[in-house]
């Protein structure tokens, strides 16, 4: 393929998500470029360095949709599930949230 998967470190679901998708395919990219910001990802996509997969609405909110071509996932690909943990009693404040997920 050529270009780089720039990713989060291992045990990110978005890079696994897109191994998964990619494995096993001659599109596997060779090599992967880990990064620690969104930020950073989509600077590296930007300057064509490789590809990744973002939230849709990480790229509007960073005003960076225009900068990079965007194509939807298949339906098996883009759904994720995000879980809400923590440790010990609860907070007030993560009461409320988690009130807020329930309605």
């Amino acid at each position: 393929m050529g270009m780089s998967m720039v990713a989060f470190a291992t045990g990110c679901s978005y890079r696994k998500r897109l191994e998964d998708w990619l494995s096993g395919s001659a599109l596997m990219p060779a090599r992967t470029l880990e990064v620690a910001s969104y930020q950073a990802m989509i600077a590296c996509v930007a300057a064509g360095t490789g590809f990744a997969i973002v939230p849709r609405s990480l790229l509007v909110s960073l005003k960076a949709a225009k900068e990079v071509q965007q194509h939807a996932l298949p339906v098996r690909v883009r759904r994720n599930h995000t879980h809400l943990v923590w440790n010990g009693t609860p907070s007030t404040a993560l009461l409320r949230l988690q009130e807020l997920i329930v309605a």
